[in-house]
Formats: C-alpha cells, sequence, structure tokens
C-alpha cells in the first residue's frame, strides 16, 4: 500500500525506524523487498534496519545502495556500515572507495574499514594517504590513528616533512 501512496512514505520512515530497533530477524523478509523502493529516504532506512536485525552476511544485500546516485542515501549507507562493521563486506567497502569520491561517504568507510580490519588495513590506507584532498587525507590520517600502532607511525613519519606542514 505505500507504494500506491507516496504521502504514506514518512509513515513508512517511521515505521521502519522502530522496526530496526525491534530485533526481531523475522522481519527481515519484509524489509529487504523496501532496497527497491522509489524513495531513496525510504531504501536508506530499510538498510538500515536490515542492518540492525540481520546477521552480517545481510550486508552484501546492501552494498548496491553504496552506489546510488543519490549522495544523501550513500551516505547513510555508509554510516550504517560504519556503526555496523559487517566483516563480509569488507572487501566491497574497500573496492567503494576506488570510485567514491564523496567525502561523506569516504569517511564512514575509512572507519567501518580500521575497525574490522586493525593494522591489515594499513595497506588499504596507503593508496589514499596520497590523494590530492587534504580532507580526505585528514580523514585517512585519523583513520590510522584509530589504529593505534607502530606500523601505522611509520606510514604517517613521510607527512611530517617540511613541504607538508607549510
Amino acid at each position: 500500500t505505500y507504494r500506491l501512496d507516496p504521502a504514506a512514505t514518512t509513515k513508512l520512515e517511521d515505521t521502519l525506524l522502530a522496526l530496526g530497533r525491534v530485533g526481531d530477524a523475522s522481519l527481515l523478509p519484509k524489509i529487504e523487498p523496501l532496497l527497491e523502493n522509489p524513495s531513496h529516504e525510504v531504501r536508506a532506512l530499510a538498510a538500515d534496519a536490515m542492518s540492525r536485525l540481520g546477521d552480517p552476511r545481510v550486508c552484501e544485500k546492501l552494498v548496491g545502495p553504496l552506489s546510488s546516485t543519490v549522495q544523501g542515501e550513500r551516505r547513510y549507507v555508509a554510516k550504517t556500515f560504519e556503526r555496523w562493521k559487517p566483516e563480509p563486506c569488507y572487501k566491497a567497502m574497500v573496492g567503494r572507495l576506488e570510485v567514491e569520491q564523496d567525502i561523506g561517504v569516504r569517511g564512514p568507510l575509512y572507519n567501518a574499514i580500521v575497525a574490522m580490519g586493525g593494522e591489515t588495513s594499513l595497506d588499504v590506507f596507503r593508496t589514499y594517504l596520497n590523494w590530492g584532498d587534504r580532507f580526505d587525507q585528514a580523514l585517512v590520517i585519523i583513520a590510522i590513528g584509530q589504529i593505534g600502532s607502530t606500523k601505522g607511525l611509520n606510514l604517517l613519519r613521510p607527512l611530517l616533512t617540511s613541504d607538508n606542514l607549510s
């Protein structure tokens, strides 16, 4: 009925927020079709609800919305991954970094990757440490700092040259 009544979208969004917090995984089959809803808000909230109800293998169904043309949807799903840290989607998140330009999506993905990969994620961050965007570089540095390892510190040392500090 929600597909037929666009005015009911707000009620559906509120319902998805509540369902995600109920903790009943039997609701997943009813929520999953909403990942195809015309409303990007509904799609994002369905992804969030599924992440709260499902085991980490469900994350593969949420990788698609990371490629949405709607910036807000990509950001919301990235923040869902940041909160959830679904290990089966580690490679998909790393892959998304190769094409994602939005720093609002990249930042949460960096945080999720570091939380799941720890020191092994340093190889991923090495690639993005020298990107031209200073804000993105700052997010990578923060993520490396969260690891708190000597290997990570050694990766950052070259940035402490006088050329980089000006």
